[in-house]
């Protein structure tokens, strides 16, 4: 088997499970009970069902060097990254996309953003969280609970959020940064408005 091939049967039905929670196009083309474990089988696969018409999706799982398939949401830019290894393990991480601070190489992502929350899910579907000391919040919380659920049993996922502290950032720090951001554009996009206008008044 080459080390581009997904390595194990739960390897692939956990990335399937992840594609599949996240509309990835390759797991609505091919069935979990697939036997491919190649990404060209699974991308021709899921190119020979595709509709022409159709705007191409990720069509394939993606495994590095190591045998892991890996992904990041929002293409490549996105809160939530995943890692599966050979044995099936999972290990989740919540970025903070664009929050670049000076800190322990564990907690900055090879690209810059912070990381603020990492869970794991083994072979056996235990569940672990933890969270980086770095400032995260609820929403954070929710993005992962998502994540987990698909590949996780409910009830583990709930009893290793329920351990976690308390949220350094509340949620309507959140909220404020964000209709703050907003009147700032609608701001801007007013001051567009009115400089067209001038500048047509001007012109004639």
């Amino acid at each position: 088997m080459m080390l581009t091939d997904i390595q194990s049967d739960i390897q692939f039905h956990r990335a399937w499970a992840l594609a599949s929670a996240y509309g990835h196009e390759w797991a609505e083309a091919v069935p979990e009970d697939s036997a491919l474990r190649n990404p060209r089988d699974i991308q021709a696969a899921t190119q020979a069902v595709r509709s022409p018409y159709a705007l191409p999706g990720i069509d394939a799982p993606q495994v590095d060097a190591a045998g892991c398939v890996v992904h990041r949401t929002g293409r490549g830019r996105g809160r939530l990254s995943w890692q599966i290894a050979p044995d099936g393990t999972v290990t989740l991480f919540i970025h903070r996309p664009g929050w670049v601070i000076p800190a322990d190489p564990d907690i900055v992502a090879p690209d810059d953003d912070l990381r603020v929350l990492r869970a794991q899910v083994d072979a056996e579907g235990h569940v672990e969280v933890v969270p980086y000391d770095a400032p995260w919040a609820p929403r954070h919380v929710r993005s992962l609970r998502y994540a987990l659920r698909a590949i996780a049993d409910p009830e583990a996922v709930e009893a290793a959020l329920r351990r976690l502290p308390t949220p350094p950032e509340p949620e309507w720090f959140g909220r404020f940064i964000r209709w703050l951001l907003r009147v700032m554009v609608q701001r801007s996009q007013r001051t567009n408005v009115r400089f067209w206008h001038t500048y047509k008044e001007a012109a004639r």
